[in-house]
């Protein structure tokens, strides 16, 4: 979540990413010099979680509909509960973002 919010707001900006003082444009980009696109860095690797990960996911922040298909190789889907804010001691309300995730 953060790597894609902080590519959208590189291309929001349309600031190269080398300008914002992070090395190589972050974890797994890199800026393309002529223009203001972030692209990601086919060197930079990082594992996967493994499946358990996900199996125990809180389920006040993330519901998945049936626990059983969390398989290598399977796909199931859930329910993302973002609320829509992030300002301490504020009430904001929650969202149901309905996600597939398929397995490797």
């Amino acid at each position: 979540f953060f790597l894609l919010m902080g590519v959208l707001a590189i291309s929001q900006r349309g600031v190269d990413a080398d300008g914002l003082g992070l090395p190589n444009g972050g974890p797994g980009l890199r800026s393309n010099k002529s223009a203001s696109i972030v692209q990601p860095d086919p060197t930079y690797f990082e594992p996967a979680m493994p499946l358990d990960f996900f199996k125990n996911i809180d389920p006040s922040k993330f519901e998945w509909m049936n626990k059983d298909e969390i398989t290598p190789g399977g796909t199931t889907c859930g329910f993302l509960h973002a609320r829509l804010g992030a300002i301490p001691r504020v009430n904001y309300p929650k969202v149901k973002v309905y996600v597939c995730v398929k397995f490797a």
